[in-house]
């Protein structure tokens, strides 16, 4: 089913059609980033991927998958989910879901994705914070210190 998704995206559909889409992609990436569906990650990020590429300019609710993606291979900052009213309820399980230290496992799948963020996405990226406090550049670096010390 992911792979129909992607393929109905990769269609050259008009904006605002994939702006529609945009609450169901959402749900399949979240729904990859559980337990229950950590099987689907891959595809689901070939998904996000691609619905990242035809989209022009990205919401808060698929910029919250940013941050995300990086802290799933970062590991998490110390602070209690339950601390950050801002996420909706979804938002809370994947956060309370993600590993605490690093795991490079999924590093190779998330990458072309953080490049679409970064190709699009350079001013949010410089300005903005993610849910925990953190400039959304700033865990980029992190990341890639993380990688490379390892």
């Amino acid at each position: 089913m992911i792979i129909a998704v992607r393929q109905i995206v990769e269609a050259k559909l008009p904006q605002i059609t994939l702006l529609a889409m945009e609450e169901h992609v959402c749900s399949i990436v979240a729904f990859s980033l559980t337990l229950d569906g950590c099987d689907y990650i891959t595809d689901s990020m070939t998904l996000l991927n691609s619905f990242l590429f035809h989209l022009k300019q990205y919401s808060p609710r698929v910029w919250f998958f940013y941050p995300t993606l990086i802290y799933s291979v970062m590991g998490t900052p110390d602070k209690q989910v339950a601390e950050l009213p801002h996420l909706i309820e979804h938002q809370s399980a994947i956060l309370t879901n993600l590993h605490k230290t690093y795991n490079s496992e999924n590093l190779e799948i998330i990458v072309p994705v953080l490049c679409n963020y970064i190709y699009k996405g350079v001013p949010q990226i410089f300005k903005e914070f993610d849910y925990f406090g953190g400039n959304l550049v700033e865990i980029l670096f992190k990341l890639v210190e993380k990688t490379y010390r390892l």
